[in-house]
């Protein structure tokens, strides 16, 4: 193939051998594998519409009296590592990313031993009527006696904090997994526990954050196996084979239940910038994964007419199609407006699966219909650098959570993990950053239709700017017994909001007319058609930076037909 200054005004078509759609994970994994595993001289490009590569995993910092602060933007866990597939151990073994470092760098007592270890479970006025603050230490029972909500349901909360029920007692294992297997995690505590209202109302979202499904969205089984609040009494222990009915993630997790150590300063930033460092050589002053979580990122490096891979941002790819059996054609829309058009043996879409239909019009209609009915969980994320973290010490916690909370569900001071030039807070004294999740999925409503309800609330042109007020002001009424004053004490909020956050995946709760689409249904989208491939979290099923990575090599090896990596 004639290689061309890609991307140049003045030619109408410019050859590439692999075009890429989407600089997320996914995106930058699928040109790793390529160059790694089907052509090493390849030039690829990836086309990315937003103004920064990492999609969700991208990196915050802060200057805070005089420190340097770095957290995580958005994705930020890696999730139980020792289930994750040949292909993304060795990718990330290949770019510096050491899994196993995590055992000697994050120091799980960091918060403990300065007297911050507990978690607070913060009831917001604008939900219950009054705020109220209830701290659960590593060695003190929570007390939710002047909590604001009813009596009957203060000792039901509190048992289910401290003394979990097993609420399917006097059955079998066997009976158990029954009667979790279709029902949701709310159902269950319906079905089988008498409880006031309010402990439903106190459970509502407490799933949302991990899941991006409400309490009556989330599947049982799902949800027992991996001991959320209000399941993890049900007796029955991960052994054997993975429980039929089990979410292809759930199957996945059942042997692999690591401990939740596994998190870098920025989160999984940290790989997506990895993979680009090894995709474009020069994009950072800095060698390992230890000094490039300080370092500033050549954006200028991205995109340089010699480089191998080249990263286009602000770049909106808008068709994608066959030029005969043996080439691709895509159309790039740059910012100012100037469209070229590029020519590649190869084609991977790593955006959005709702996005795909519009941007492959040669897919078939079946492929169509799953794409269109895959829109992701809305999600938002927030970074909050802070002067100091007395107040949470003067509380005896390190994490929140606001039940019944439809927008913000949890917060965290950062996690206590040294890499490089990056330590955790060792005084409440010092500068820190703390982290915010929460999912908007509507609750009362199927998973689509409640996903759908959350997304219109984000795509308002006021919505960062409320979210990030909402944080603050829930933040200064939770901590506000510790002492905490917003104004003196906050430094900066920054919001980010993921209308197609989580990824939607298939479950034993699944009915016609969800929305959902079956597995396997998702991997026919993945195929995709001709010398174009699907990848992403969407498409495996799987919605987690492993099974981005993982889709993305799957993609690779079927347009190498089949050989690479085996």
């Amino acid at each position: 193939m004639t290689n061309t200054d890609a991307g140049s005004p003045t030619d109408p078509t410019s050859d590439v051998d692999l075009i890429v759609v989407g600089g997320g994970v996914a995106g930058l994994s699928a040109a790793f594998y390529w160059v790694t595993e089907v052509d090493r001289d390849a030039r690829v490009l990836i086309v990315e519409a937003g103004p920064r590569i990492g999609g969700p995993a991208i990196q915050h910092t802060f200057d805070v009296d005089g420190r340097r602060l770095v957290s995580p933007g958005g994705a930020q866990e890696l999730t139980f590592p020792s289930a994750f597939a040949p292909a993304v151990r060795s990718a990330l073994s290949t770019v510096g990313v050491d899994v196993d470092r995590f055992h000697s760098d994050t120091v799980a007592t960091h918060y403990t031993d300065r007297g911050a270890g507990g978690h607070g479970f913060a009831f917001a006025a604008s939900i219950w009527g009054r705020s109220h603050l209830v701290a659960h230490g590593p060695s003190a029972a929570a007390d939710f006696a002047d909590a604001p909500i009813a009596p009957r349901a203060r000792p039901e909360v509190a048992a289910l904090v401290d003394e979990p029920t097993d609420w399917l007692a006097g059955r079998t294992d066997d009976e158990k997994l029954a009667a979790l297997r279709g029902r949701s995690c709310d159902e269950v505590l319906r079905d089988f526990a008498a409880l006031d209202e309010d402990t439903h109302r106190f459970l509502r979202y407490s799933t949302s954050a991990q899941s991006g499904m409400t309490f009556d969205q989330h599947p049982a089984l799902d949800a027992a196996l991996i001991g959320y609040l209000g399941l993890d009494g049900i007796g029955v222990r991960p052994g054997g084979d993975p429980w039929d009915g089990l979410t292809r993630t759930g199957a996945r997790f059942f042997p692999h239940l690591d401990p939740p150590i596994f998190r870098f300063p920025d989160g999984n930033a940290t790989v997506a910038r990895a993979l680009a460092h090894h995709l474009v050589p020069d994009l950072f002053d800095a060698d390992t994964v230890d000094d490039r979580l300080t370092a500033e990122m050549s954006v200028d490096a991205l995109d340089r007419p010699d480089n191998q891979v080249r990263i286009r941002l602000n770049a909106t790819a808008t068709a994608l199609r066959h030029d005969g059996p043996d080439t691709v054609l895509v159309e790039v829309t740059a910012a100012g407006g100037a469209t070229t058009t590029y020519r590649a043996h190869a084609a991977v879409v790593a955006a959005p699966a709702h996005a795909t239909a519009r941007l492959v019009p040669e897919l078939g209609p079946d492929q169509r219909a799953t794409a269109a009915c895959l829109g992701r969980y809305p999600i938002v994320s927030a970074s909050v650098a802070v002067r100091n973290w007395r107040a949470w010490q003067s509380l005896g916690i390190s994490r929140l959570s606001w039940p019944g909370h439809p927008t913000w569900q949890i917060a965290g001071l950062e996690f206590p993990v040294t890499i490089g030039a990056c330590a955790p807070s060792a005084s409440p004294d010092d500068p820190t950053t703390a982290t915010a999740l929460g999912a908007l999925t509507e609750a009362g409503t199927a998973p689509a239709a409640g996903a759908a309800a959350g997304r219109r609330r984000l795509r308002a042109a006021t919505a960062r700017r409320e979210m990030a007020a909402e944080l603050r002001s829930l933040l200064a009424e939770a901590l506000a017994p510790g002492g905490f004053v917003a104004d003196r004490d906050i430094v900066d909020v920054r919001v980010e909001i993921w209308p197609h956050g989580y990824a939607r995946y298939a479950t034993s709760r699944d009915r016609p007319g969800d929305g959902s689409a079956a597995t396997e249904a998702k991997r026919r989208l993945a195929d995709g058609v001709g010398r174009i491939a699907v990848a992403g979290v969407d498409v495996i099923d799987h919605p987690f930076l492993d099974g981005a990575m993982e889709s993305a090599h799957l993609a690779v090896v079927r347009l190498a037909g089949g050989g690479a990596g085996r």
